[in-house]
């Protein structure tokens, strides 16, 4: 049976113009990608840690809506998932800003079974 598993961090984009928050999505090119392949229908999984917190769900759930494997997901509890706050500037520049918070030991994941 064919399978893709996706490894990256998982993170919680919000843009911002002229300081207030216009929209939220799940960001990175892999968690994208991993919802965008498993719509094809092949079984994807995504391998990445976030907390047990409300950022976390709406990453776990946008993955999980995708129909993407998620239960090599570390929740760890102590923490925060990873956010980045995006400043669309009026000159056409663009301000990043990424929080989070990491357990001193991390990425502790069950893997998904690889067959030859």
């Amino acid at each position: 049976m064919r399978k893709i598993i996706t490894i990256a961090e998982s993170v919680l984009d919000t843009e911002y113009r002229h300081g207030q928050p216009v929209r939220s999505f799940v960001g990175g090119r892999i968690p994208c990608a991993a919802a965008s392949l498993a719509q094809t229908g092949v079984a994807t999984y995504m391998v990445s840690e976030c907390t047990t917190d409300c950022v976390g769900d709406i990453i776990v759930d946008y993955l999980k809506a995708h129909m993407v494997d998620v239960t090599s997901i570390d929740r760890y509890p102590d923490g925060a998932t990873a956010f980045s706050a995006i400043f669309k500037n009026d000159d056409g520049t663009t301000s990043i800003v990424n929080y989070g918070n990491y357990p001193e030991e991390r990425f502790k994941v069950i893997w998904p079974r690889i067959d030859k």
